[in-house]
């Protein structure tokens, strides 16, 4: 009996290692291009003859969309995201991902274009 209890001991501290080794992996890195973004929604405010005063509060509203994304994304993904300039080499291209999850959030919130 007291050999089963120390082989439970030891399989349950093998399981509590491996969900530890589990939820505490390295995060990966992810690219994004914010420049493009950014160039992208103003290009769209622009076609919709928005007055400029109109296209600097949307802009500033888009920046705060785009910071709680992009906070959002790299803890449900587990990454740091890095602006592609950033990054010579390696790094997952998240960029189309990144952006339809901005535009949701924007349509959902009704804060969109």
């Amino acid at each position: 009996m007291k050999m089963k209890i120390t082989y439970l001991v030891l399989l349950l501290g093998i399981i509590a290692t491996l969900a530890a080794m589990y939820h505490y992996r390295p995060a990966s890195v992810v690219t994004f291009d914010l420049k493009g973004t950014l160039q992208k929604y103003q290009a769209a405010l622009t076609e919709k003859k928005i007055s400029p005063k109109e296209q600097v509060k949307r802009i500033s509203i888009f920046s705060e969309v785009i910071s709680n994304v992009t906070q959002n994304y790299s803890q449900d993904h587990n990454v740091v995201i890095l602006v592609s300039g950033a990054v010579i080499s390696g790094g997952d291209d998240k960029t189309s991902e990144i952006q339809q999850a901005i535009f949701n959030n924007l349509q959902q919130s009704s804060k969109g274009i």
